[in-house]
């Protein structure tokens, strides 16, 4: 499973979700209640615009059909995560929008700024919705823009 995320004025980062790791976390989910995990992985060497997602860490975290609410800290280092960049975050949604939702933006800001050295460039987050037999997966990063208005509006929820 190969998820593009493209920003503009920057050239896009691949992130390459196996379909084993994938299968893992759509089997954990439900319909009704959106969950998240972080997402895990490497750059195979000498490309730094490729990732390799090998590892979906799945912290406490309560859920409603409309969003996902993550623990303030990160996971602690773990002996599956030992050597692997923290990448970004991946949530269900029940269905495909064509864009981040505010709450996501908001979400995905404070995950950044609360934790600035623990997540790489660009962190991403990917939407994973579902629709009658299919999944459907969207890649996002966020915009200077982007991260201001997430800051803007961080106290209105996320």
């Amino acid at each position: 499973m190969y998820v593009t995320g493209a920003d503009v004025e920057q050239e896009g980062t691949t992130y390459v979700l196996p379909n084993n790791v994938l299968r893992k976390f759509v089997a954990a989910s439900d319909l009704r209640t959106q969950i998240a995990g972080f997402l895990y992985g490497t750059s195979p060497e000498g490309s730094s615009t490729i990732k390799d997602v090998q590892y979906i860490a799945m912290p406490p975290q309560t859920g409603t059909h409309q969003n996902v609410s993550l623990p303030e800290s990160l996971p602690k280092p773990d002996p599956l995560t030992e050597g692997l960049e923290l990448l970004g975050w991946i949530h269900t949604q029940p269905s495909e929008q064509p864009f981040l939702s505010p709450f996501d933006v908001v979400t995905h800001t404070k995950l950044v700024d609360d934790h600035p050295r623990a997540f790489g460039t660009d962190p991403v987050v990917i939407t994973c919705s579902f629709a009658p037999g299919s999944v459907s997966l969207s890649a996002y990063t966020l915009t200077a823009d982007g991260v201001a208005w997430g800051r803007a509006n961080r106290d209105k929820g996320g």
